[in-house]
C-alpha cells in the first residue's frame, strides 16, 4: 500500500511539472489541475503519515537508548 501511495506522490510531482510547462493550453491545464486536485489530499495525508511514523521511530529510539 505504501508503494502505491509513493506512486501517487510521484504522480503529483509529475503533474506539477506538467502544469508548469503547459503554457497556454487551457484545456490541458484544466485537466491537469483537476487530476492534481483529486490527488493532493491523498498525498497530504500520506506525507503526514510518514511524518508520524518518523516521530514514532525517534521516540522508540530515545526510549530504548
Amino acid at each position: 500500500m505504501l508503494e502505491k501511495l509513493a506512486g501517487v506522490e510521484e504522480r503529483l510531482r509529475a503533474l506539477d511539472e506538467e502544469l508548469a510547462s503547459a503554457g497556454e493550453d487551457h484545456q490541458l491545464v484544466a485537466e491537469l489541475a483537476r487530476e492534481r486536485a483529486e490527488l493532493e489530499p491523498i498525498v497530504t495525508a500520506y506525507r503526514e503519515y510518514l511524518g508520524v511514523v518518523e516521530e514514532l521511530e525517534q521516540a522508540i529510539s530515545l526510549r530504548d537508548s
